[in-house]
């Protein structure tokens, strides 16, 4: 009987074509992987040492690298005479960032879609005036962040503040034996610093400081910072407009073949059984993994589009392995206990807690999921403490908390 209604249905023309339907979109693919420009971009941007004057550090103003703004007096190099003889410490240090560099080709904006940044610290080796070395192997890098943004038609100094942060950084650098020379750099690995899910504006800057307190041992076990670099890795506007518009021509091509699928099987003299509700189920979230909401990021600034692809593409592998785990079932066990989802209770539980799983591994990963969870802790803190003085209020106010 489950044959029969297979070859009844495989008998139309449109359901080949629907199952054929992936093979075409991965020609496609294929044709745009030979045919789109270069998914990603890289730049190296050398970080400008821009000099704080101020009587105490002015975190709330701008350091500009570049342009007619005189917000920068720079360092070239800390073995400047004018570090000495102008007595400038380490906390009056602001290492400035203009993203995209002045060298590289505009290619930024909404369109570019997301942005990765690392640091790369160049540490010499060196030895103190107490004649020990400064060593930076295995040690913790303690940053104040601060990034801005404007767009291309505001004005060179209009910086607005997008997000201000304390950062640590474990440092990974190494020197081999025979290297270590006044003249040589360690190597130190790239360290990770942020990353933009939506790159909605034009130009960004970040202001980076790197204090040190003898008092809190901060920063104290680094060596001697020569210069630091950023390595931005961007994804390209042209890669972007042809993925986009690959996504979109997949959308409205698949949206009708699922929605022609579904209503075939609605026709047929009996209900749509477990494989077919499974095979329905991924096909919606295969339509909604495609359907090209990034569009909505050339006008909408959406800093949660990492987040949300993430989830789209865990429903997506959650219901893809679900289905394999139902058509491998169906086809093996017995005729008595085939088509029921109770059968699968145990699989799909090890693929629900699979997925949750890396979902808060991911929302971790993120902070978001930290964040949550400190909030919510305030609330019930805040509940509890109304619940304390709750009897020494007035009657009205008691009744207005309850």
């Amino acid at each position: 009987m489950l044959q029969a209604n297979y070859n009844a249905l495989l008998n139309f023309t449109p359901l080949s074509v629907f199952f054929s339907f992936p093979f075409f979109l991965y020609e496609l693919k294929v044709f745009s992987y030979f045919s789109a420009p270069a998914p990603s971009h890289v730049q190296t941007i050398l970080g400008t040492k821009c000099i704080d004057r101020g009587r105490h550090a002015h975190k709330k103003q701008w350091f500009i690298p570049r342009g007619e703004s005189e917000s920068c007096q720079s360092l070239s190099t800390f073995d400047d005479p004018k570090v000495m003889t102008e007595q400038i410490s380490p906390n009056q240090i602001v290492f400035t960032f203009w993203i995209p560099g002045p060298k590289e080709p505009f290619d930024q904006g909404p369109v570019t879609n997301k942005i990765i940044i690392t640091i790369n610290a160049r540490f010499p080796y060196w030895h103190g005036l107490d004649g020990l070395t400064r060593t930076v192997e295995n040690a913790t890098l303690e940053m104040e962040v601060k990034l801005g943004y404007r767009d291309l038609h505001e004005a060179p100094t209009d910086w607005k503040l997008l997000a201000e942060s304390v950062e640590t950084r474990k440092l990974d650098c190494t020197i081999d034996e025979e290297q270590k020379k006044a003249q040589n750099h360690y190597k130190c690995n790239l360290v990770p610093f942020f990353e933009l899910g939506s790159c909605h504006y034009d130009y960004y800057l970040v202001n980076l400081r790197i204090p040190v307190h003898e008092h809190k041992i901060t920063n104290t076990g680094i060596g001697k910072l020569q210069d630091i670099w950023v390595v931005a890795i961007s994804q390209t506007g042209g890669f972007t407009e042809v993925w986009l518009s690959l996504k979109t021509v997949m959308f409205f091509l698949l949206l009708p073949c699922l929605i022609w699928f579904w209503r075939r099987i609605l026709m047929l003299d009996r209900g749509p059984n477990l494989l077919e509700r499974t095979l329905f189920s991924l096909g919606i979230a295969l339509t909604v993994l495609n359907s090209p909401i990034e569009w909505m990021t050339l006008w909408i600034n959406m800093p949660f589009m990492l987040l949300l692809s993430d989830i789209r593409q865990g429903v997506f592998y959650a219901i893809l392995l679900s289905f394999w785990l139902i058509f491998v079932g169906e086809h093996m066990i017995d005729q008595m206990d085939r088509n029921r989802i109770s059968t699968y209770t145990k699989h799909l539980a090890a693929v629900g807690f699979g997925c949750i799983m890396l979902f808060v591994f991911e929302m971790c990963e993120r902070l978001y999921f930290v964040f949550l969870c400190y909030m919510i802790f305030k609330v019930f803190k805040t509940i509890s403490l109304k619940k304390t003085v709750l009897p020494h209020m007035s009657s009205s106010r008691r009744k207005y908390y309850q």
